[in-house]
């Protein structure tokens, strides 16, 4: 997750490999990002990343966290990343860093 700079934070979710989003990237309020993530993976453990992570945990309402869904704050290592990487590696697949757009989801702030 990425802060916005206010109570949202952009959230990316993906399977428990870490390679295939389940969607593309969204605002959600910090207290909905557990909500969100169990809607799109039901009864899985949810592990938030980031640098907002510890603030997601704490904005979480208390049912989502009693009903079967495990939030762990969790910062990816070095060793995490590249394993998920790995299998695109494998097949030869990368990204041309001279090609690569960045992804806005919201307007930058201002001041």
């Amino acid at each position: 997750v990425t802060p916005t700079r206010r109570t949202e934070v952009v959230a990316a979710f993906y399977t428990g490999n870490g390679a295939t989003p389940l969607a593309r990237p969204e605002v959600v309020p910090n207290a909905g990002v557990v909500a969100v993530a169990s809607a799109y993976s039901p009864n899985r453990r949810v592990l938030i990343c980031g640098e907002n992570a510890d603030l997601i945990l704490a904005a979480t309402p208390e049912e989502f966290l009693g009903q079967g869904i495990e939030a762990r704050v969790v910062y990816p290592s070095a060793a995490s990343i590249a394993r998920m990487a790995a299998p695109r590696l494998s097949r030869g697949e990368f990204d041309n860093t001279e090609t690569l757009v960045p992804l806005y989801i919201t307007p930058t702030p201002v001041g």
